[in-house]
This record gives C-alpha cells, sequence and structure tokens, in this order.
C-alpha cells in the first residue's frame, strides 16, 4: 500500500466517530507518522475492511484492506497473510458459523452506524468485543478487544452461583424432607395402633357372628381391605420417615440391578416377562444407598410388569457418560406395556396419585422412588418410548 493510500486510509478513519473519539483523547497531531505509531501501537486490534458483492449486489465476502499489531497479535496470523486476503480465506470456519457475519457486515458497511456486540471466533478459540462502524459507503472497521478472560471468569462465577444455588436448594429441600418425615413417623404410629385395634375386633365379630348373613361377611371384607389399604400407606409413610437415615457406600449399579431382578424374579416368570440386559462391564462406582437403590428398581421393575399383565419385553441398559463436571451413570428401563397417557404422565410422582384400581395401589410408589433418587444427587424421567410401544425410566447418578 503507498504513503498516499495510508494517508487516505488514516483520514477515513479518523473521520469515524468511535475512533476518532479513541485518537483525539491520545491528542494526536494531524501528521500521518503521529496517526501511523497510534494506530500500529493501540491495545485493542483494529482491522479495516472492503465489502465484495456479487454481480446481483449481494454480498458474498469481504477484504482486510489494514490491521494493526495488536490484530495481527490477536488473530496469530502475519499481517502480511491477512492484508488484500478474503475473510473466508484467513477465518475458514466463518463460513461455518451460526450467525450469517457477511451479512451482518455488509449492513454495517451500507448503513455506517455504529453497533458494539461480542463474537466468539471458532477458529482463534476467544471471545472479544467488538466495535463495527462505516467510514464510507462499502466499508467498515472493527475494533476487537480480547475479552476472553472475563468470559471465563463470568462461566466459573455462573457455575459456582449454580452450585450454591442448587446446594441450597438440597439443604432446604433436605430440611422440608426431615420436617416431613418426622411428621409422617409421628402419624403414622399414632394411626397404626387404632387400626390394630379394629383389625381385632373385625376377627373377633366373624368368629362370634355364627352363621353371618352375606350382608355382614360382605362388610367385614370390605372393612379388612380397608385396613390393609391404610395399614400399607401407613407403612409407606414409615418408610419414606426414614430416608434421611441412608447408609452410602461405593457400589456397582449393576449388582444391584441383577439383586433387585432376583428378587422379582417369580413375578417376571409368572406373567411371562422376558427381560433382556445391557450391562456397561467394569462400570464405575459410585456412592449409594444398596438397600434404598434395590427398593428402587423393584418399585420399578414392579410398575413395568404391571404395565405387561399379558406378557411383554424388559430391558435394562446401564452406561456412563463423561461431562464437563465429571461422569454420569444412566440406567434405563424400558417395556412394551401401553404406555401412560399425556394427561397423566407429569403426576406420576405426585404422592397418592395412582392409576391402579382401588385397594391395589397406594400412590406413594414413585413419590418415594424420586425422593431416593433426589436424596443421592440424581433424577429420573418417566416418558413413553419414541422407538417403540411402551414407557421409559431413565436415572441418573453423579458417580462420587
Amino acid at each position: 500500500m503507498s504513503t498516499q493510500d495510508d494517508y487516505t486510509m488514516a483520514r477515513k478513519i479518523r473521520e469515524s466517530s468511535g475512533l476518532t473519539k479513541r485518537l483525539s483523547r491520545s491528542s494526536l497531531s494531524s501528521s500521518e507518522a503521529k496517526y501511523r505509531s497510534v494506530f500500529e501501537n493501540m491495545l485493542s486490534g483494529v482491522a479495516y475492511h472492503r465489502i465484495i458483492m456479487d454481480k446481483n449486489n449481494k454480498p458474498t465476502d469481504y477484504v482486510f484492506l489494514e490491521v494493526n499489531k495488536a490484530f495481527e497479535k490477536l488473530i496469530g496470523i502475519d499481517r502480511n497473510k491477512i492484508i488484500g486476503k478474503k475473510v473466508t480465506d484467513v477465518l475458514p470456519g466463518i463460513r461455518g458459523s451460526m450467525f450469517d457475519w457477511i451479512n451482518f457486515y455488509s449492513v454495517v458497511a451500507s448503513s455506517g452506524k455504529e453497533i458494539k456486540f461480542e463474537q466468539y471466533l471458532k477458529d482463534l478459540g476467544r471471545w472479544f468485543s467488538v466495535s463495527a462502524y462505516s467510514p464510507k459507503t462499502g466499508y467498515f472497521i472493527t475494533i476487537y478487544d480480547d475479552i476472553t478472560e472475563r468470559k471465563k471468569s463470568e462461566e466459573l462465577l455462573r457455575k459456582a452461583y449454580d452450585t450454591l444455588k442448587n446446594t441450597q436448594a438440597q439443604l432446604i429441600q433436605t430440611g422440608k424432607m426431615e420436617v416431613v418425615g418426622k411428621l409422617a413417623s409421628g402419624v403414622a404410629h399414632e394411626v397404626k395402633n387404632p387400626l390394630a385395634i379394629v383389625t381385632q375386633g373385625i376377627d373377633y365379630l366373624a368368629q362370634k357372628i355364627k352363621p353371618a348373613g352375606r350382608d355382614i361377611k360382605m362388610a367385614l371384607g370390605t372393612m379388612s381391605s380397608a385396613i390393609e389399604r391404610a395399614t400399607k400407606i401407613i407403612n409407606d409413610l414409615l418408610n419414606f420417615s426414614r430416608l434421611s437415615n441412608m447408609q452410602m457406600t461405593q457400589e456397582d449399579i449393576n449388582d444391584i440391578i441383577e439383586n433387585a431382578l432376583n428378587l422379582v424374579k417369580n413375578d417376571l416368570e409368572r406373567h411371562h416377562i422376558d427381560v433382556t440386559r445391557d450391562l456397561e462391564a467394569n462400570i464405575s462406582k459410585t456412592n449409594l444407598d444398596k438397600n434404598r437403590i434395590v427398593q428402587v428398581f423393584i418399585n420399578l421393575f414392579m410398575n413395568g410388569i404391571q404395565a405387561m399383565p399379558d406378557g411383554g419385553k424388559l430391558k435394562i441398559s446401564t452406561s456412563c457418560r463423561r461431562e464437563k463436571n465429571g461422569k454420569t451413570l444412566v440406567v434405563r428401563i424400558d417395556d412394551t406395556g401401553a404406555g401412560i397417557a399425556e394427561d397423566i404422565i407429569d403426576k406420576v410422582f405426585d404422592p397418592f396419585f395412582t392409576t391402579k384400581e382401588t385397594g391395589k395401589g397406594t400412590g406413594l410408589g414413585l413419590f418415594i422412588v424420586k425422593t431416593i433418587i433426589e436424596g443421592h444427587n440424581g433424577n429420573i424421567k418417566i416418558e413413553n418410548r419414541k422407538d417403540a410401544k411402551g414407557a421409559r425410566v431413565t436415572l441418573n447418578f453423579k458417580v462420587l
């Protein structure tokens, strides 16, 4: 580029409001030499561009006309390999980005309005604060400030905040569960003794009233069924009240699943359920309360069995997934039952919600399962399968 071209470019850049303010604060003289010195030694990376249009007057690319030392350093490419080159040659990843930067800068070049934004350059793996404006139609200037470290600090701060918020929520939830657990335990014990007395009374009447009429037998039978249901609810409440006393040890999730399958083996055979295992070998161990997690799987397996009364397939798979914050243990249980109605699928974890016939379910099973999983800092999701008929349960545990 000639000295005259340099001078012309310098004058155009100075005429742009954003850069004029920066240069005036440095008390520059009007001489080209001083301008050039400031331009070259600015801490911000500065680049001067020209938009390339096709025969239909649509932007297809843009060319680097001039850059300063700071821009050269930011981009990590010698200026001789930048000036006169198309951006798609210097930064080929720009075409694959989600945002159409060529069209964006063409609008800047035609409007002359200064725009400020933050941009991530995938080729460089860095974040920049960018000011873009046009000194003349078809041309535009960009000023880059590297904010990668600031972005990293913001991300660390955000993660720390999320962790703190989650920890706080878990502490609050733990406190609530302890209170509810103590209340449930107290109520269960208080109700259990009167129910036992009523049960004894029913047995006594059944022996004394002989021969008993059909109506009396039906009444006594209904009362017994109601007490059995109430007793089951009380036992579930007592199980829930003991959840805060979990014994955590390093466990192999595959062994726990096999243990639970053995405990429901008779039910699986009686209902002709074919079990398929896809368990990852040598899977990472994690902190679990073995007895509680066995209880979880028994409940989930029984739900699957009850969804397939005339036979079907139950598939259990395990895997370990690597994530940014460590490993996650994933367990998936698929059945080939009828699935779950969409209007109730969001209610399945609600306490006392059940789709079973009266007397065949308390509605506390999945509520307790969810509470146990969350007590392990995990999560559970139930949905209808998209690949086939039936339901899918997915459990996630952090590997500790």
